[in-house]
C-alpha cells in the first residue's frame, strides 16, 4: 500500500477502502507509512504525530448556519462559564480501558474508578504523575503524553489488590487492561481519530470528561465531599451541612450537573445546573431507620392500637416478676419519635442483652 492521501479540505475523509484493517488498529503502522503533510496542523508536534494525524479521518462539526435577527437584543445571565485553552490545538493520546474482575458481576463506575485509581497509584513507573490522566469511569481513558509501554507494544494490563464493598473478601486482585488508540486533536470545529466505524467521541466530549474528573479523582482533596452519580455530582450532608429530611429513613442532596458545550465561535462552555434526589440517610443505625420505616407506613390507628397492645403485654409479663427484673432479656427502653403532619410519630424499642431475665 502507498502513502495515504492528504487531508483536502474541511470537507475530506478517507473511505474505509483506503486503509486496511490492520492500519486502522495499528497506530504505529499508520504513522510509518503515511506522508507527513498536514494542512493547519500545530508546529510543536513531532513528525511522527504528525504522520500518524496526517492519517486520520477528518470530521467536521455540525455548525448553527446562524441566528435569529427579529426583534430587539436582550441581555441575559446564564449558568454557562467559558472555558479558555491556552493551546487551540492541544493534541492527547486516547486509550481503550477494560477493567478485570475475578468474579462474575459486572463492576459499576464507581467500582471502575477504585480499581483504575489503585492500579495508577501502584504502577508509578508509566504514570508518573497521576493527574496527568483523564478517565471516564468505563473505556476511556486521555493523557497529554503517551504511556510508555514496555517493549514498544501497543497495550499492557497491569494488576493490583483493590478494596471493594461489595466483594466479601478484603482485597481483591483485579487487572486493568490499556490500549492505544492514538492521538486526538482538541480543536473544536473539527476532529481526527482513527476509528472508521464507531460513534466519534468529540473535543468537547473529551473537555467535559476533563471537568467532570475533578470531583471523581481519589486523590483531589475536595472529590471526598461529593458522591458523584452519572453526570451529577451531590454534596455529601458532612460536616454540619443540611439535608432536606423526607422522612423514612431518607433524605434529599442537593448537587449539580454539568456538561460542556461549543458555543458561537466555537468557544467551550461549561454548563452547570442545580440538581436533587433522593438518598437514604447516612450515618444512621438500622434501629432508627427501621423506626422510621415503620412510623412513615402504618396508620395512626394501628399506633395507637399496638402501643396500647404492647403496655397490656408489658404489665402482665411483668406483674409476677421480682423485683429489678424484667423478662424477655431486655435492659434499656427506649423511645424514638419525629413530627410528621402536625403529630407526633413514637416508636418503642430496647436494647437487648439476652437471657430470659436481666437484673435492671
Amino acid at each position: 500500500m502507498g502513502n495515504c492521501d492528504k487531508d483536502a479540505g474541511d470537507s475530506g475523509i478517507h473511505s474505509p477502502e483506503h486503509l486496511s484493517g490492520s492500519q486502522r488498529k495499528s497506530s504505529p503502522s499508520i504513522g510509518s507509512r503515511c506522508g507527513s503533510g498536514l494542512t493547519g496542523s500545530p508546529r510543536d508536534l513531532s513528525p511522527p504525530l504528525l504522520q500518524e494525524l496526517a492519517c486520520m479521518n477528518l470530521r467536521e462539526m455540525a455548525s448553527r448556519p446562524d441566528i435569529g435577527r427579529a426583534g430587539r437584543q436582550i441581555a441575559i445571565r446564564s449558568n454557562f462559564f467559558e472555558v479558555g485553552m491556552l493551546n487551540n490545538n492541544m493534541m492527547v493520546t486516547q486509550y481503550h480501558v477494560e477493567i478485570h474482575h475475578p468474579g462474575s458481576r459486572k463492576l459499576d463506575r464507581e467500582e471502575n474508578r477504585a480499581v483504575f485509581w489503585k492500579v495508577v497509584v501502584d504502577h508509578r513507573q508509566y504514570f508518573p504523575n497521576k493527574f496527568a490522566v483523564a478517565y471516564d469511569g468505563a473505556h476511556q481513558l486521555y493523557t497529554p503524553t503517551r504511556i510508555e509501554f514496555p517493549e514498544g507494544r501497543p497495550s499492557i494490563r497491569l494488576e493490583s489488590d483493590v478494596s471493594l464493598a461489595k466483594d466479601s473478601r478484603e482485597r481483591t486482585r483485579c487487572a486493568v487492561s490499556f490500549q492505544c488508540v492514538g492521538p486526538v486533536l482538541i480543536e473544536m470545529r473539527r476532529t481526527r481519530t482513527n476509528n472508521l466505524d464507531e460513534r466519534i467521541l468529540t473535543p468537547i466530549q473529551i473537555i467535559d470528561i476533563v471537568f467532570r474528573q475533578s470531583l471523581t479523582c481519589p486523590y483531589v482533596e475536595n472529590s471526598a465531599n461529593f458522591f458523584v452519580y452519572k453526570s451529577s455530582s451531590y454534596r455529601l450532608p458532612v460536616n454540619g451541612a443540611a439535608a432536606l429530611d423526607l422522612e423514612g429513613g431518607k433524605e434529599m442532596w442537593t448537587g449539580f450537573f454539568s456538561s460542556a458545550h461549543v458555543a458561537s465561535g466555537w468557544k467551550p462552555l461549561l454548563n452547570i445546573d442545580v440538581t436533587h434526589t433522593t438518598f437514604y440517610k447516612a450515618h444512621i443505625s438500622m434501629v432508627q431507620f427501621m423506626c422510621e420505616v415503620l412510623n412513615e407506613k402504618s396508620s395512626h390507628y394501628c399506633r395507637s392500637s399496638s402501643k396500647e397492645d404492647y403496655r397490656d403485654t408489658s404489665s402482665s409479663n411483668t406483674r409476677n416478676a421480682p423485683a429489678g427484673l424484667r423478662y424477655g432479656g431486655y435492659s434499656n427502653s427506649t423511645s424514638y419519635s419525629r413530627p410528621m403532619n402536625n403529630r407526633r410519630r413514637d416508636y418503642n424499642y430496647h436494647d437487648y442483652i439476652g437471657g430470659a431475665l436481666s437484673v435492671s
